[in-house]
């Protein structure tokens, strides 16, 4: 073979590899954008779901607000027994009692975002700003958790310090007719427990702290809610 000819075979070998080449760079793009796109639409996906959690979350604090709000006003009707040293009102007395010794809390609807978080598709969002409301906003909510933690486990040690002194048998007693005119509970029983007064007043401060919490929480979450419903529309 001349040399003519074995230039030319080379020359077309090289444009077969750099024919093929090319094809596989396009053929390895055309995935990796395929790859990319489907991520980004398992990463939306997620995105829909946390945004419904977090609208039961709205939900949720807009219904406990009002509860640790009226069980405030209890708090504070109940301490103002003290002050006045006569139980005006025996049956807000009764409400107010059951009242401070909660067992109930929020609970946070974080499922979606533990997924998310798990799955390793956060970084498919490619909002930075979202991911840190998101952090942010789940933050705040362990913070609440860890308060109303704290109030109930507090509220539990006074409520079994109570019943060990009698006050719980003697409360269902006064209340069991359920009949506030002829209840027989007064100021002079009523001070026989000064745990029940150091609790209210530890409680006024777990209450105020609290819905100050549920409303920072309730504000955080309705602007990260907002800010993910105008993402997902774009």
């Amino acid at each position: 073979m001349n040399h003519k000819g074995l230039k030319s075979i080379l020359n077309y070998a090289v444009g077969e590899v750099i024919i093929i080449t090319i094809g596989l760079l396009i053929a390895l793009q055309v995935t990796n954008f395929s790859e990319q796109n489907n991520d980004e639409k398992i990463a939306v996906n997620y995105l829909n779901k946390i945004d419904s959690d977090i609208g039961k979350d709205i939900y949720d604090l807009n219904n406990i607000i009002d509860q640790r709000k009226k069980s405030l006003i209890m708090c504070d009707s109940m301490l103002s027994y003290y002050r006045n040293k006569r139980v005006i009102n025996k049956k807000l007395f009764e409400k107010g009692f059951f009242s401070i010794f909660i067992e109930g809390g929020f609970n946070v609807n974080r499922v979606a975002f533990n997924s998310l978080l798990n799955s390793g598709y956060l970084k498919n969002l490619n909002q930075k700003s979202i991911e840190n409301e998101l952090y942010q906003y789940y933050s705040s909510s362990d913070e609440l958790l860890f308060v109303e933690e704290k109030f109930s486990d507090s509220s539990q040690y006074v409520e079994e310090l109570l019943k060990e002194k009698g006050f719980s048998i003697e409360f269902k007693e006064a209340f069991k007719w359920n009949n506030p005119d002829t209840v027989d509970f007064s100021y002079k029983k009523l001070v026989k427990y000064p745990d029940l007064h150091s609790h209210l007043i530890h409680s006024r401060m777990f209450l105020t702290e609290l819905i100050g919490l549920y409303e920072a929480l309730k504000n955080e979450g309705e602007i990260t809610k907002k800010n993910i419903s105008d993402l997902l529309k774009n």
